[in-house]
């Protein structure tokens, strides 16, 4: 009796034993299932993540690129504007100083032309017409810097540059009264040899006195 009592408990232990063994492996299979899942599921989201962290990269990458590029396109753009605005300005002033300098020639060779002419028609060279003085610029006024009493004849201070030709004709005067009269022998470019014709005024020309064209008409 107590050997069957005792057979049965070992009995039932067996089998207590046998489905904890069961539960445990059940518990097991399932943490199994779940470590595989969770096991999945960290390399789908290491997958999403190094994709994403790829992604940014070449948008990072994609981003630098376009600004380098950027910046080369407007470093070469501003060293072209500059070489463009600095060849617009050399070629300003060079187009300036030719205008200049051929304004300048046109000045001296119609200066030229007209003293030419003038001593052509005075010497009878030209056509066969009236001869008559050219005329002095309107608004001129020089003075008598030299003056020769025994040749009757004045340095003034104004010559070619002034719009003086040979053979011009000028009133020497003082404090309002015409002193004498005056005709170009010489020009030069700031300054002329006159000399003083008879009949006119005093004829008592001085150093200093001021010297106008001659009015229309006189």
């Amino acid at each position: 009796m107590q050997l069957r009592q005792q057979l049965a408990a070992e009995t039932k232990l067996r089998q207590d034993r046998e489905g904890e063994l069961a539960k445990g492996k059940a518990i097991a299979a399932e943490t199994q299932t779940v470590l595989q899942k969770t096991r999945a599921d960290l390399e789908t989201a290491t997958a999403k993540y190094k994709e994403a962290t790829d992604r940014a990269a070449v948008s990072a990458s994609e981003l630098a690129e376009v600004k380098r590029e950027l910046s080369e396109f407007q470093s070469v753009s501003e060293a072209a504007l500059r070489s463009q605005s600095e060849k617009a300005s050399v070629q300003i002033r060079k187009l300036r100083d030719d205008f200049d300098g051929a304004v300048a020639e046109n000045k001296f060779l119609s200066r030229k032309l007209q003293r030419l002419t003038s001593v052509i028609d005075r010497d009878g060279l030209g056509p066969r017409t009236e001869w008559k003085a050219p005329n002095a610029p309107v608004n001129f006024t020089g003075k008598v810097t030299v003056l020769d009493p025994k040749w009757q004849f004045v340095v003034l201070n104004a010559g070619e540059n002034q719009g003086i030709l040979p053979y011009a004709e000028l009133l020497v005067t003082r404090g309002g009264e015409v002193v004498a009269k005056l005709r170009i022998k010489s020009v030069e470019d700031n300054q002329c040899i006159a000399n003083i014709l008879p009949g006119w005024g005093s004829g008592k020309v001085a150093e200093g006195d001021t010297v106008i064209p001659v009015p229309p008409g006189l």
